[in-house]
């Protein structure tokens, strides 16, 4: 039953209290979601009662029942938690954390990819905190029971990228696409594009780790972009030898050099639906104009099914 120091907030709401009589189980009940129990016995001697509690999650040494108000202490049950993650070939190993977030909450260490230690049985939602970068497991997920915890997720990590004396700066992957955030950078290759002023920097950067970079900025020539049907939507992808940038008509500050130049789109009018795609190349030496010259070719959707007529299915799909 309820004892003084009793806390609702802190005591356990599973099990099962089993009273004894003389060492033979005479009677016994689950604990409730209050937190307690409550048994009532014929008391001839206390002396000759004692109870146990049963849990998985818990353990509990036998006690006697030397009053009518009893508190128990318990034990969590934990069991050995191992986590192994994958990291890509290159990137940094991983060492820092694994906040194990559930019922409760466990910090397991992180050494060279490998987090080891021990949780109560139950499911736990993983973050880690690491030492060197931002590190997301793709698979946060842990269901820990009392022995056998081995897992394994591979894992994405995320750098912090600054440009000195950069006015504004981008980052776009081997794809063109733009890296919305410069705080969360996947690891990996990347075209950096910086201005500061009138001057620009252009260049590809492996990125492992955080860092800033120091440009050695040269002189940026003014380009603007347009295409031949004169579209305002779509996005030019800007290539030199290695490097690829997506931008917009402009006008856009780029260091002097050999530039290829496509142009995207798709539009949609009373005629149909149509992609448009063209390509120009420029050798810009001053502040120049370009009109990437463009075609349109429609687009069609394929339809499989049934006709039918008045009902009755045709024998043409």
């Amino acid at each position: 039953t309820i004892v003084g120091g009793y806390n609702s907030q802190s005591a356990i709401d599973t099990g099962i209290l089993t009273l004894y009589q003389s060492n033979i189980p005479i009677m016994f009940t689950e604990i409730g979601k209050q937190g307690y129990a409550q048994i009532t016995y014929g008391q001839d001697n206390a002396s000759n009662y004692h109870f146990t509690y049963t849990s998985p999650f818990y353990t509990a040494p036998s006690k006697p029942l030397s009053s009518g108000n009893v508190y128990l202490a318990v034990t969590p049950n934990t069991g050995k938690v191992t986590v192994n993650f994958l990291t890509k070939s290159g990137e940094p190993s991983i060492n820092g954390i694994l906040h194990l977030i559930g019922s409760k909450e466990y910090n397991l260490t992180i050494s060279n990819n490998v987090a080891s230690g021990a949780a109560a049985p139950g499911i736990y939602y993983g973050k880690i905190s690491s030492t060197t970068l931002q590190v997301i497991p793709d698979n946060p997920v842990y269901i820990v029971t009392s022995s056998g915890n081995v897992f394994t997720s591979s894992v994405t990590q995320y750098a912090t990228v600054k440009v000195s004396g950069a006015s504004s700066f981008y980052l776009y992957n081997a794809s063109g696409a733009q890296v919305s955030n410069n705080t969360m950078v996947p690891v990996g290759i990347y075209t950096l594009y910086a201005t500061n002023g009138s001057k620009a920097y252009v260049t590809l950067e492996n990125v492992t780790g955080n860092r800033t970079v120091a440009p050695p900025y040269q002189t940026g020539y003014s380009l603007n972009l347009s295409n031949s049907l004169s579209l305002k939507g779509g996005y030019y992808l800007v290539r030199t030898s290695n490097e690829v940038l997506n931008l917009t008509e402009g006008p856009w500050g780029l260091p002097s050099g050999n530039y290829q130049i496509t142009y995207y789109d798709s539009v949609t009018n009373g005629t149909g639906s149509y992609y448009v795609q063209g390509t120009s190349t420029i050798a810009l030496t001053g502040n120049q104009n370009l009109n990437v010259s463009v075609s349109s070719t429609q687009s069609y959707t394929g339809l499989v099914g049934w006709a039918t007529y008045h009902g009755t299915t045709s024998a043409y799909t």
